[in-house]
């Protein structure tokens, strides 16, 4: 198979070295149209709260109502209720679940995990990953797991905006939750999203000592994935080593589900299932590969998974970006699963021996 992606048509991205963004031969320009219209006590996340591509970081402000699921079901978890405000939007309700080490060893870390499509549901929901948490807590792990109480796309200001949200609640656990050791973060499909943005357009290498997308992230180049084009439906096909898809059976634009988490950021307009070419530039501005996005992360690593049969956008999407960073990145296909990366015994073995091996301090 050929290594993806030729980049030519899309975004041969490349470091600036002036301002660290992204460029290529069409620096950046969208595809398919011209230009769009448009904690009780806690700190504020973080005091380096400025980034090249997300603005101003928001707050995270702890709630004393219970959390409506409950602390679930790995042993020694408690579930606090927070509200994360970001500027520009609504704020939004989340679940924290803090799951403490079992061993009486110092802590080895904190590690986020994060679930897909809008973050609404928990990642030890799968058994395959409840254990693999359950082996990680007693490898010395602290673990934090967050649930939005809606979509976390949602708020009518676009992906990039939203994208805060994630990006300030995981700077609030750096703060208020990490204690000794390092601070990682894994997420599967729009969780990998979460991931990339925080990276990519809010500068989050600053506090995390590895990044573990899986499945994703999805949306890297959202005005491909929502824009036909025949150029892109050839180009999304040159498939890489290691996946078991056909070029035939993979997904190059969004669809189903995708357009209520895409054009969830949009409402009341749906530009993405439209397919609007008046909104490439606004897709193509709120992508993770924006023109201005920063894809050196410095010390922090990135290692990355997709299962081996994984056929989805997330695919295509997920290669684009990881080509497009420039730092210190690595990425492995896992046998005999699908894009529900920790849903599979293999699948969740993957990323406990990842986290296991490579979450440790800078």
């Amino acid at each position: 198979m050929t290594r993806h992606l030729a980049l030519g048509f899309l975004l041969v991205v490349a470091c600036d070295a002036s301002s660290g963004g992204a460029a290529g031969r069409f620096d950046g320009a969208p595809v398919g149209g011209d230009a769009a219209a448009p904690s009780d006590g806690a700190p504020p996340a973080g005091d380096d709260a400025g980034s090249p591509g997300g603005g101003e970081l928001g707050t995270v402000s702890q709630l004393d109502e219970p959390c409506p699921d409950g602390a679930g079901l790995l042993p020694g978890t408690r579930c606090q209720l927070v509200e994360v405000a970001c500027p520009g939007i609504p704020p939004l309700r989340a679940q924290v679940r803090v799951t403490a080490p079992a061993s009486s060893d110092p802590v080895r870390g904190t590690i986020v995990f994060g679930t897909g499509g809008g973050g609404e549901s928990w990642y030890d929901g799968a058994p395959s990953a409840r254990a693999m948490m359950r082996a990680l807590a007693d490898d010395g792990f602290q673990l934090v797991q967050r649930a939005w109480l809606e979509q976390w796309e949602s708020g009518g200001a676009g992906l990039a905006a939203a994208a805060c949200r994630y990006a300030t609640l995981l700077t609030w656990v750096d703060d208020q939750l990490r204690g000794a050791g390092a601070l990682c973060a894994t997420g599967n499909s729009g969780g990998s999203a979460e991931i990339a943005y925080a990276l990519s357009r809010w500068d989050r290498e600053q506090i995390l000592d590895l990044a573990m997308p899986t499945g994703g992230p999805v949306m890297s180049r959202v005005d491909l994935g929502c824009l036909d084009s025949d150029e892109w439906q050839s180009e999304c096909r040159l498939l890489p080593d290691g996946t078991t898809c056909e070029p035939a059976g993979v997904q190059c634009s969004y669809q189903g589900s995708n357009f209520d988490h895409i054009d969830g950021a949009y409402l009341p307009d749906t530009p993405c299932e439209l397919h609007d070419p008046a909104f490439a530039e606004t897709f193509l501005a709120d992508s993770i590969l924006s023109p201005d996005a920063d894809l050196d992360f410095g010390a922090t690593p990135v290692h990355q998974l997709f299962g081996a049969r994984d056929c989805s956008i997330a695919l295509p999407q997920g290669i684009l970006w990881y080509d497009a960073v420039t730092s210190q990145k690595a990425q492995n296909f896992v046998p005999e699963t699908g894009h529900g990366t920790p849903g599979t015994p293999e699948g969740a073995a993957a990323i406990r021996r990842v986290l296991a091996e490579e979450c440790a301090p800078r």
